[in-house]
């Protein structure tokens, strides 16, 4: 039925007569449907597959279009693909995605002849996405959108016979290394004394076990904190014996990310 108001007859016809059985009267309203991207916050990551989500209600979808928008100085779309949702309709009768300098845009329909339809719900993933930082620490939109594209994409997804326009709900999408100074074991923006003490009172206190950056704790940088660490640091400090493994005495990420420990992710090199 279309939107708005309508009435409903049930007639028994006869030779000679038709009569009223039953009536009813029914309002058709419009769908709500909503499109997001969630925010994605990465920490030593080279890329991430982000995901386009639909919710809604009422008949089933029978295909979509949708376009993602992104701030092309800051992070990239190198690949798109199927969602989890529509993934089980592959091959799909159409399936194109246009890629534009700052987004793509993807048009869908699962059965040109209709015999296909996605049941409605919440958070349904329509679309997977992978996406690459350009530039670490920033952080880019990443949203539904109408206008990517020339001439521009109408987000919109097909609900039963009508075509309705979603509501839009943005994420955003930032890429951040961890940088430290080794020897920094309290993080307190310097290597000291108490930096030693620090790691002496976690490694002979059972009781305390907070470890900002267990990273900068690893010293000596032989992938274990123990006793060594704090011997060698005051041999540094003290004694003119061999500095800290990299990097010191600056910040920096870790030379060594494969075999590294964690630091709390968004915590700041002072």
């Amino acid at each position: 039925l279309a939107l708005g108001p309508h009435r409903i007859e049930l007639v028994a016809a006869r030779p000679t007569s038709v009569s009223r059985i039953a009536e009813c009267r029914v309002q058709v309203e419009p769908t709500n449907v909503l499109y997001s991207i969630p925010d994605y916050d990465l920490v030593d990551q080279e890329s991430v597959v982000a995901s386009l989500f639909a919710s809604w209600s009422g008949a089933e979808s029978p295909g979509f279009a949708a376009g993602v928008c992104h701030d092309p100085a800051i992070v990239d779309v190198i690949a798109v693909d199927s969602g989890i949702a529509i993934a089980p309709f592959e091959p799909i009768d159409f399936y194109e995605v246009g890629y534009h300098a700052d987004g793509f845009s993807v048009g869908v329909v699962y059965d040109l002849l209709g015999g296909v339809t996605l049941a409605p719900g919440a958070d349904l993933e329509l679309i997977r996405f992978e996406v690459v930082p350009l530039v670490d620490g920033a952080s880019s939109p990443m949203r539904p959108c109408h206008e990517i594209g020339t001439p521009s994409v109408q987000s919109a997804l097909a609900v039963g016979n009508q075509l309705v326009v979603p509501s839009l709900e943005p994420g955003s999408v930032r890429f951040r290394t961890t940088t430290f100074r080794r020897g920094d074991a309290n993080v307190d923006g310097s290597v000291n004394i108490a930096d030693a003490l620090f790691l002496l009172t976690r490694l002979f206190d059972a009781t305390v076990n907070d470890y900002p950056c267990r990273e900068a704790c690893e010293i000596n940088d032989d992938a274990t904190i123990d006793i060594a660490d704090p011997i060698v640091l005051l041999g540094y400090l003290f004694n003119g014996g061999a500095a800290p493994g990299a990097p010191f005495p600056d910040c920096g990420p870790d030379p060594a990310m494969e075999s590294a420990f964690e630091c709390e992710a968004g915590l700041a090199c002072p």
